[in-house]
């Protein structure tokens, strides 16, 4: 993970991502904070270091009811972080997802 000494957003947006964990933040405020603090060249070894719970939180919210964030156009989103986002998480594949027997 990027030193969030560094990139002292990187530690606030752990924290957001926790928030959003216990319901304290919605979605929306989740992503807006991720898409406008989190910069692009960055933001595949953000999400790489974040603890597993971290990234499945991700993942769920990506997959689940926050897919339309990603789909242009998005004034709200920075949309080369967007896409970065949208490649990891399309790699990590959908946690909600069976696999096919």
């Amino acid at each position: 993970m990027p030193n969030p000494e560094e990139h002292p957003r990187y530690d606030s947006l752990s924290k957001a991502i926790r928030n959003h964990q216990r319901g304290v933040i919605c979605p929306a405020d989740l992503w807006d904070q991720i898409f406008t603090n989190l910069p692009p060249e960055a933001a595949w070894g953000f999400l790489d270091s974040l603890p597993d719970h971290m990234k499945l939180t991700i993942r769920r919210d990506y997959f689940g009811r926050s897919w339309f964030r990603f789909q242009p156009p998005q004034p709200t989103a920075d949309l080369e972080v967007a896409k970065v986002i949208a490649q990891w998480c399309e790699q990590q594949g959908d946690p909600g997802a069976t696999p096919e027997s």
